[in-house]
């Protein structure tokens, strides 16, 4: 319906967004919905389907739609960077990588499909120990592994932050968490920020976009979110900041490294409402008045910034913060709540 209905508009569908989050905080944890706390067989069933869900997606839009719409599908990773906490630690760097991006993407990406090898010797092994029949990790029958193997267009990521990889227990027993046998940390250094998942590590956007393009043949990237966290302030410098820093490391995998990027896309716009944080983490670069029944509209600097940097299209080496603050610019701000002969906006 959807592609019969926008294709002639939309040329670019990511069919399901961040199956990943969907997985654990739905299947596993049970923080958001529908709530349920199946951990260690849970997230494992739901990305299974979702990666079957998404080839499908992607083979009725190759089959019925591409022909006449020339549009594309893609698929959307988001995670956080893997890092191996000790440089020297190869294993946890090879086990970080394949249980955060190859768990989804391997099965689409890779020459041969399927779940990465060392994810099911793995996850095998410790559903024996735990007096399993089988492993907790579903098979892909033979077909279905060539059904979605090849199944994007391109490669939608969402990213963020970064997190330290090192060998270690954590997470419940069974779960995804505790069968990587790896424990995630920040670096101190790292600055914070409103979401405490959320640490500002720059390096870590090259790191991956290198990565990916190493080993998936280097395909067509969108990042699709990238963005800072506060409580809610006007002059965010901070979020200019991290916006520099990232898109000085997207650059430089571009030009130097040759990472096939073809466009990003901020998060967000506006301030919004964040799942169960609910407003008291703002994303925006526009401030949105939630107290006020108009949800007044006010740019904030970083929204200022941006513009100056498509303008210019320019990146600047760094960023100076005024000593009198630049003034907050009013969006959208009606003289009167509109009535039904009024109209809305």
């Amino acid at each position: 319906i959807l592609y019969r209905e926008y294709g002639d508009k939309v040329k670019r569908f990511i069919p399901i967004n961040e199956a990943h989050s969907v997985c654990i905080d739905g299947y596993s944890t049970g923080v958001n919905a529908p709530g349920k706390k199946l951990h260690g067989i849970g997230e494992y069933l739901c990305i299974h389907n979702s990666i079957k869900a998404h080839a499908r997606a992607y083979r009725i839009y190759e089959k019925e739609f591409k022909p006449t719409q020339h549009g594309e599908v893609g698929f959307m990773y988001n995670l956080p960077t893997p890092i191996p906490k000790n440089s020297s630690d190869i294993l946890s760097a090879v086990v970080g990588f394949e249980f955060v991006a190859g768990w989804t993407l391997h099965p689409i990406y890779a020459k041969n499909g399927d779940y990465p090898e060392i994810m099911k010797e793995m996850i095998a092994a410790k559903s024996k120990q735990q007096g399993y029949a089988r492993s907790r990790l579903p098979e892909f029958e033979p077909e279905w592994i060539d059904y979605i193997r090849g199944a994007s267009d391109f490669l939608a990521v969402n990213h963020y932050t970064s997190k330290l990889m090192e060998p270690g227990e954590s997470g419940s027993v069974p779960s995804y968490e505790n069968d990587a046998g790896l424990v995630a940390s920040y670096k101190p250094s790292w600055a914070k920020t409103a979401s405490d998942w959320l640490r500002v590590a720059p390096e870590g956007f090259r790191y991956l976009l290198r990565h990916l393009a190493t080993k998936y043949g280097n395909p067509p990237i969108y990042i699709t979110e990238n963005g800072y966290s506060d409580t809610g302030t006007n002059h965010d410098w901070e979020r200019i900041q991290y916006y520099r820093d990232y898109l000085e490391q997207m650059l430089l995998a571009m030009y130097v490294d040759g990472v096939n990027v073809k466009g990003y896309y901020l998060w967000s716009l506006l301030d919004n409402f964040e799942w169960q944080r609910g407003y008291s983490e703002r994303f925006g670069i526009v401030s949105v008045d939630f107290s006020d029944q108009n949800r007044t509209r006010t740019l904030k600097q970083s929204a200022l910034w941006w513009q100056q940097v498509t303008a210019e299209r320019k990146l600047p080496l760094s960023i100076i913060v005024p000593t009198t603050p630049r003034p907050e610019i009013p969006l959208f701000t009606p003289r009167s709540t509109p009535t039904p002969t009024q109209g809305s906006i």
